[in-house]
């Protein structure tokens, strides 16, 4: 995404080495003038194929070519992992375990928290030094509601020019966090009726306590989705899995 180039300038100026570090594109599709950009201000990418396998495969490349491929002092340096979804974090459990001392991880997802938890339960603690910013409030508030919103409006106005007519106006969303949250709110204001697939406890009794003169409904997917003429996920959790394409019937 275009942002990255002036946030690696940001990086670089604050003192990091282009020839020591590395970037990973992501599964998802991605501008090639990107990732020709950092290749120019000298960082070796990565472009996995679309799908999460290579992406993971891609990651463990980088991170070799910075952990094992540097020389001298920078041998001993730690290593800032900027990591999106959690992906890094299961690679370097699986694969870099002789590395830990070195590495520091900033995430940026709920997604990515989640494993990073997973992984703490499992081992006891974080074995890394680990730091997320996937639940602050400011992400919260801007980031959430910017890219909710672009979720929403993207995907009715592919349906829009796919000329297909929605049968009912009837929304069920996956994931109730920040994301979700506010692209409900959203549908609502655009005349659907809405209703959430939220597994976790705490953000269902939040979706029902915020909206208290009308608060949205939580359901399990087999009752929220039959009947939909929408349905989002907006969760990186997976609240909406291929075990529930059963249940996806527009009415």
């Amino acid at each position: 995404y275009s942002d990255i180039v002036p946030f690696t300038e940001a990086l670089i100026a604050a003192g990091m080495r282009p020839a020591h570090s590395a970037f990973v594109s992501t599964p998802y599709p991605f501008h090639s003038a990107v990732t020709r950009q950092l290749e120019a201000m000298g960082l070796r990418t990565y472009v996995p194929e679309q799908n999460m396998r290579s992406m993971e495969q891609q990651v463990e490349k980088a991170l070799r070519q910075v952990l094992d491929g540097t020389q001298g002092a920078a041998r001993n340096d730690s290593l800032l992992i900027l990591d999106d979804g959690g992906i890094a974090a299961k690679v370097i459990m699986k694969k870099f375990k002789n590395y830990l001392g070195r590495i520091k991880i900033v995430e940026l997802t709920s997604a990515g928290q989640n494993i990073a938890e997973a992984l703490k339960q499992n081992n006891g603690r974080l074995p890394f030094t680990y730091f997320s910013q996937a639940r602050i409030p400011i992400k919260a508030q801007i980031t959430s509601r910017f890219y909710a919103e672009r979720v929403v409006r993207t995907a009715l106005s592919l349906i829009e020019q796919s000329k297909l007519t929605l049968n009912n106006k009837r929304a069920a969303i996956g994931g109730g966090g920040p994301m979700g949250m506010f692209a409900g709110q959203l549908l609502r204001e655009l005349g659907y009726d809405v209703t959430f697939i939220e597994p976790d406890a705490e953000k269902a009794l939040r979706l029902t306590k915020m909206f208290a003169q009308n608060p949205f409904r939580v359901e399990a997917a087999a009752q929220a989705l039959p009947g939909r003429g929408v349905i989002i996920g907006m969760s990186g959790v997976g609240s909406i899995k291929s075990e529930h394409l059963q249940y996806f019937d527009d009415g």
